[in-house]
């Protein structure tokens, strides 16, 4: 019974994580996204810790409903593992995460809110960003775009801003973007083994572009001169 009670819970712990890298993946993530989500997560977890030492599995559904059906109690010392666990994981992420509270950009996700000058801001940008805050047009845009197309056009007449936003914004987030090139290397070296460059193809695969076929095609097109 034991044995089954932490295969449940390894079954809800697991299905969590997953949860938290799916939103993770993809190619419009920004580094401030993803810390948003490793937030949250890391807060989850606290919550996590303080239910299970009141013995409330509410949040683990599996775990909850093996234990409902089962019609038994969780063993003092695997509700013990659990904890030490949880705790774990959660000073794992800390380690690995240190500065996850850190609220310095958050002038970037959100320019319209800020109050006081960001740190190491210098005075000239903290008044470019007052005057942005307070253009309300520029708000009602903010709210129907995405963070690095405002940025990088929408307060495009706030250069200085714009560029320390964009070198904020432009670190990849999560290694999505390489795992998806490197499996398409290895599926092009795959079919194609025989060739010696594979950047021609990779070009073509990894670019956000969709050819014109109809207009590749017609250039390709040979002239045959009348006899």
């Amino acid at each position: 019974m034991a044995w089954l009670s932490t295969l449940a819970y390894l079954a809800d712990i697991f299905g969590k994580l997953n949860e938290l890298c799916l939103p993770l993946q993809g190619k419009q993530v920004n580094i401030l996204q993803a810390k948003d989500k490793l937030v949250a997560f890391s807060r989850k977890i606290q919550y996590w810790i303080s239910a299970v030492e009141q013995n409330n599995f509410e949040c683990f559904q599996t775990l909850s409903d093996f234990l409902e059906e089962s019609e038994v109690d969780l063993d003092m010392e695997i509700r013990d593992d659990i904890k030490t666990h949880l705790s774990s994981l959660q000073q794992s992420l800390r380690d690995y995460f240190p500065n996850l509270e850190n609220q310095d950009n958050y002038w970037v996700q959100n320019p319209f809110k800020i109050k006081e000058k960001p740190k190491g801001f210098h005075s000239m940008d903290y008044e470019n960003l007052i005057e942005l805050s307070s253009d309300t047009q520029l708000e009602a845009k903010f709210r129907t775009v995405s963070l690095t197309i405002c940025w990088s056009d929408v307060f495009d007449g706030y250069l200085n801003l714009e560029k320390q936003a964009i070198r904020i914004l432009l670190p990849f987030a999560t290694t999505y973007l390489w795992e998806t090139g490197f499996s398409k290397y290895v599926a092009t070296e795959t079919k194609y083994r025989n060739k010696l460059d594979a950047a021609p193809d990779m070009r073509v695969q990894l670019s956000n572009l969709t050819p014109n076929f109809k207009r590749i095609m017609e250039s390709k097109k040979q002239v045959h001169p009348s006899p």
